[in-house]
């Protein structure tokens, strides 16, 4: 995946999922930093890095805007 890593407005409590219809996985992030909380799928566009105590991760831009 091309393109820098841009820090975003979320951090918090990391929660994976499983569920019956597609994608199949994904995660919550519960906001500290607003009310505002994060859910992602979990999908092969997902490209993730581990800086501990930090789980980092980035998508495909999707019509000129980071996800």
């Amino acid at each position: 995946m091309d393109g820098e890593w841009e820090k975003t407005e979320t951090e918090g409590a990391l929660f994976v999922y499983e569920r019956q219809g597609d994608p199949q996985y994904g995660f919550l992030v519960l906001n500290r930093l607003s009310s505002r909380n994060l859910v992602e799928p979990v999908t092969k566009e997902l490209n993730f890095q581990l800086q501990t105590p930090f789980l980092l991760y980035k998508t495909k831009v999707i019509e000129n805007k980071f996800r």
